[in-house]
């Protein structure tokens, strides 16, 4: 069997390896059933090829080495415009994604929470997902977040893909909603799981650890809806955080998860460590060095949503800054919603009082609790209605 992969981020992104290496984990219970073949699209696919040479990797036909931002998109928008005319329109095979996507047997986009509407990049996406759509190929969304997107024309190319969609597996509530009000109805293909990093066996490496006095932080670079005044507050927050953790005699270690080109989320690092001793660390090459990290912490205060999905899995207690709804509702399937503070609103005390809470023992143990009896639930449902599905579908390609 043949199986496509679309839609990786890959190995410049931490949090989005752990969720390739989860689906892949996941996979065993198609690749057990006969010989398969896997290939997989990605934005720098030469990075993950060195990785993971097993599988078949192929570039966006729309991507361009140019630095100079006009140069850069005047050739994104020249081959973007070929693809759409020669590969999707006329049905060609010019770009590898076109050939991987007519020889695929199956399709799973990978999980994530790409198809919301914060930065166009979100179409890049959706036309690979349309592609499998305009060859009628049996597509699966790996586990989901959905919206917010208030584009027209984005909502109705999402409502297009997921109608087509052999199975659509959402990994929050807001993203189920998010279908109901797209279809008035949830349609039939689309099921409610968790975050595929939370389901893992292999990520789940510790119990509890215990306190060193260390607190760890991840920043994202992010525009706050365009509300430069929260945006700067957000970081100012962080800022004083840290000092006052500081004069507590705490130390404060800030963790990248994403190694992209400028990596604008560094640029946020170095504001927040200016004037401190925080320490910013560097990302290492792989998945297993980046977690060794979080085990050298007592509490991760992240604003990226898997480091804080990572740190639990490493044992570490997380306090989740919400930026899209999938950052509140994962946290509250996990029964931490208490934990979780939305950034345009952050505030100093509120902040300080949730990790000085997090170094009392029984709050930790508390917490501790909680995270484990809701992940042997979510597990649970997941094996059921995520692993059962995929499987029933790959049968259905067998026969």
């Amino acid at each position: 069997m043949d199986i496509l992969i679309t839609n990786v981020f890959g190995i410049k992104n931490k949090g989005d390896q752990a969720l390739f290496e989860c689906l892949r984990e996941s996979l065993n219970v198609v690749q057990g059933k006969g010989p398969t073949r896997l290939a997989a699209v990605a934005t720098n696919p030469d990075d993950n090829k060195a990785v993971y040479g097993e599988i078949k990797w192929v570039g966006l036909p729309w991507t361009s080495l140019f630095t100079n931002k006009l140069l850069r998109k005047v050739a994104i928008l020249t081959k973007a415009a070929f693809f759409l005319i020669f590969d999707f329109i006329l049905g060609g095979s010019f770009s590898g994604l076109a050939k991987e996507v007519k020889r695929a047997d199956l399709v799973l986009a990978s999980p994530g929470g790409y198809l919301e509407d914060s930065t166009w990049s979100y179409f890049a996406h959706l036309f690979q997902l349309l592609l499998c759509v305009r060859h009628g190929k049996a597509l699966i969304l790996s586990p989901q977040s959905l919206g917010p997107m208030q584009n027209f024309v984005g909502r109705k190319l999402t409502k297009l893909v997921l109608s087509h969609a052999r199975a659509v597996f959402c990994r929050d509530q807001y993203s189920l909603e998010f279908c109901y009000q797209l279809f008035k109805e949830i349609p039939v293909n689309v099921f409610k799981t968790t975050d595929m990093v939370v389901v893992s066996d292999k990520l789940s490496k510790h119990g509890l650890v215990a306190l060193t006095g260390v607190i760890g932080m991840t920043v994202l670079d992010w525009g706050c809806g365009g509300d430069s005044t929260a945006r700067q507050n957000y970081i100012k927050v962080l800022k004083e955080v840290v000092l006052e953790l500081e004069l507590k005699g705490r130390k404060v270690m800030l963790i990248p998860q994403t190694s992209i080109l400028g990596n604008p989320d560094m640029e946020v690092a170095q504001m927040v460590q200016q004037g401190t001793k925080a320490e910013i660390l560097t990302q290492p090459e792989s998945l297993d060095e980046f977690l060794a990290h979080f085990r050298r912490i007592d509490v991760i205060v992240g604003m990226r949503l898997h480091s804080c999905l990572l740190a639990l899995m490493c044992g570490v207690p997380a306090i989740s800054i919400s930026y899209l709804p999938k950052c509140w509702e994962i946290m509250r399937d996990l029964g931490l919603s208490d934990f979780v503070i939305d950034v345009k609103t952050i505030e100093l005390q509120r902040l300080l009082v949730l990790v000085s809470s997090l170094e009392n023992p029984a709050v930790r143990e508390d917490y501790w609790n909680r995270f484990e009896s809701s992940r042997v639930r979510l597990k649970s449902d997941f094996n059921r209605v995520f692993e059962n599905r995929v499987s029933e579908i790959v049968d259905e390609k067998d026969a």
